[in-house]
């Protein structure tokens, strides 16, 4: 849904004067954007271990479109996946709270973006019987898979026979949780512009990140990316809009800058019964 809210706010961009992230460090609704850091008002038991810099890295892309009007070149390959760390219907041992409100509403599926510098094979797997290649062009790519319990997420970009981006997160559905969590543990490798990379691990689901990385430099670029990929299964994607309404807009800052409800927690303050929600 971060995705689909910045393509809407993009193609009306005309209309709209500022972005702010209202929930960038939400932690009682499971929606932080920025890293992990300062007050988490009884939201810790869900929020430790479950990094979302990875949605912080791509949101990088869409301000600088809705900042310069046009959408920016892709100059790195990019893997971005997530996943709740639990089936939806699982049955947790010791929960004294219960399922959130509408948790129906979740799907058991890995989440992942593709930023390619140019046309990829891009491999997703969650065990080994369940692994689906897509053809996808320059640009941006949505993909999804299914995951079953017990399984696992992996991701790699390939071309020219080459592996470029391989993103391997320390990840596991767990079955049997002890607690529901309905959050989700996001991770993204970055492939050197001319060279291929080692993989990059998350954060370990369970433990607090020592050293969250820092907010993602905002420097404006020009070319958008293309349209739309084909893919050889029954898993789903679909590509970004092309191009947002063209000219920059109008600030007193030389770069486009992120703005956050600093302190706030996007006028929500988490009780017990609010946690583990699955917004």
């Amino acid at each position: 849904m971060y995705n689909k809210r910045w393509e809407t706010i993009i193609s009306n961009r005309d209309q709209i004067d500022i972005i702010q992230v209202l929930t960038w460090n939400d932690y009682g609704e499971s929606h932080y954007i920025g890293p992990i850091g300062g007050d988490q008002p009884n939201s810790q038991e869900w929020v430790n271990g479950f990094n979302h810099t990875a949605w912080l890295d791509m949101t990088t892309y869409y301000a600088n479109a809705f900042k310069t009007g046009s959408f920016p070149e892709i100059t790195q390959d990019k893997i971005y996946m997530w996943s709740k760390p639990h089936p939806k219907e699982a049955t947790a041992s010791s929960d004294s709270v219960g399922k959130p409100k509408s948790y129906q509403l979740m799907e058991d599926v890995v989440y992942t973006v593709v930023m390619a510098t140019s046309p990829s094979k891009v491999t997703l797997s969650t065990g080994p019987s369940n692994s689906k290649t897509f053809d996808v062009p320059a640009g941006v790519t949505k993909l999804t898979v299914p995951i079953s319990a017990g399984e696992t997420m992996y991701g790699k970009i390939e071309r020219n026979g080459n592996t470029v981006v391989e993103l391997d997160p320390d990840f596991k559905f767990d079955p049997n949780p002890k607690t529901y969590n309905y959050n989700a543990l996001a991770a993204f490798a970055v492939g050197d512009e001319n060279e291929p990379v080692t993989p990059v691990k998350a954060p370990p689901a369970g433990n607090n990140p020592s050293s969250p990385s820092p907010s993602p430099s905002l420097s404006p670029s020009s070319s958008p990316p293309s349209s739309s990929p084909s893919s050889s299964s029954s898993s789903s994607s679909s590509s970004y809009p092309t191009s947002p309404s063209e000219g920059p807009k109008s600030s007193p800052y030389p770069s486009p800058i992120l703005l956050s409800p600093g302190n706030s927690t996007g006028g929500c303050k988490p009780k017990k019964h609010h946690r583990r929600s699955s917004h």
